[in-house]
């Protein structure tokens, strides 16, 4: 079991302690070194960018410019943003910050081992997922200053895809090849791994509100795979799909809302984002929305969101999430290049406002997206 900086032992092949987990850093950041920024130093005081306030009456409320978006996660107290300066490479490593949404600061600013995916707060750590050149890595943190507390492997298959993270019952769980694993909550120590399915290669993970169950989905090496709903307390299998799901990568499952999980399925030069209902694991094919392999479907406290990069207003909006019928389209905002980068609070952020890819640019949620019940959550790729 990992244990922290106040002493005690740590299992032989688990959580990296923190002294380790910087002498990583520091080999990945110098093998990456002829094509990047040097790493920040990680002070509290605001990192220096190029930040500008838009007036009220329409347009951005602010935007970031000349700097890539790779990610956004909204915890109950933090913002956090996942980037890096023009001229980064898919290989070197991201950075991360503590956001302040109101004034636009990023604070505590770090250098990850590799590429962000996902981050969740849990236990009182900071947790991301990330894919490095040697794999998958779970890096824990602390959810203020981002010091690094230590790190993990995490499997993600021959097929290299990005490793997935939900919290349920009380456990972190995370799945990214063909294991699913639940992690003790605070310190992250191994408690059970479970095999997805015989022939999985890569996964993805979702909850219900009430983070008593697990969506699984998964793929194997041709890209045909399933998905699964689990207990978040045993890992066990309650129900899974009968209709294979046949693709290039595992479908991405949403989270749970009444009974529904959405299903983003990229299959070559095409995708599509659907339904399926629980337990009966019954595909609805009336929510269909096709698209390109980047068409992806999200639900967050209680909405649909439905992105697609360039995909005009009908992949692009906010709905119903039982029906998937649209109630507002957010697709004017994206421009000619931008993505829908994240969600938290009252904003939504678009990566990729410039024509070079670059920039980032924070807009008000339409009144009709939301709802009282909205709080704030994270896409993630």
């Amino acid at each position: 079991m990992f244990s922290g900086q106040t002493g005690g032992s740590s299992r032989a092949g688990r959580w990296a302690r923190t002294a380790a987990g910087v002498a990583m850093l520091a080999l990945f950041a110098a093998a990456c070194a002829s094509g990047g920024a040097s790493p920040p130093t990680g002070t509290d005081s605001a990192t220096s960018l190029p930040v500008t306030t838009a007036p009220s009456g329409g347009g951005p409320v602010r935007t970031w410019n000349g700097i890539i978006g790779q990610g956004l996660a909204v915890t109950a107290g933090h913002t956090y943003l996942a980037w890096n300066h023009r001229g980064w490479k898919y290989s070197q490593p991201n950075l991360l910050s503590v956001l302040d949404p109101q004034t636009g600061g990023l604070y505590s600013t770090v250098q990850l081992a590799g590429a962000f995916h996902q981050a969740l707060e849990a236990g009182g750590s900071l947790w991301v997922a990330e894919t490095t050149r040697q794999g998958g890595l779970l890096e824990r943190r602390n959810p203020n200053t981002l010091a690094l507390l230590g790190t993990e492997p995490v499997d993600v298959g021959p097929s290299g895809f990005a490793p997935s993270i939900a919290t349920a019952s009380g456990s972190l769980w995370v799945a990214g090849g063909k294991t699913l694993t639940r992690l003790a909550l605070p310190n992250g120590g191994m408690e059970a791994s479970y095999p997805i399915a015989g022939q999985a290669v890569s996964s993805s993970l979702g909850h219900d509100p009430a983070a008593t169950e697990l969506a699984v989905g998964w793929a194997g090496p041709g890209g045909v795979g399933g998905v699964q709903l689990r207990s978040g307390r045993t890992g066990s299998v309650i129900a899974q799909s009968t209709q294979s799901f046949y693709g290039v990568a595992t479908p991405f499952v949403s989270d749970i809302v009444d009974q529904l999980m959405w299903v983003s399925e990229p299959t070559g030069n095409m995708g599509y984002v659907e339904s399926v209902q629980l337990p009966s694991m019954e595909v609805r094919h009336s929510t269909l929305v096709e698209g390109s392999n980047g068409i992806r479907a999200w639900v967050l406290s209680g909405v649909l969101w439905i992105s697609q990069q360039g995909g005009g207003p009908g992949q692009n909006y906010c709905g119903d999430p039982l029906t998937g019928k649209p109630w507002a389209s957010f697709y004017g905002d994206l421009g000619a290049t931008g993505r829908l980068g994240g969600l938290g609070g009252v904003y939504f952020y678009v990566f990729g406002t410039a024509s070079d890819g670059t920039g980032i640019a924070q807009f008000a949620i339409p009144s009709s997206c939301r709802p009282a019940t909205l709080t704030g959550e994270s896409l993630f790729a």
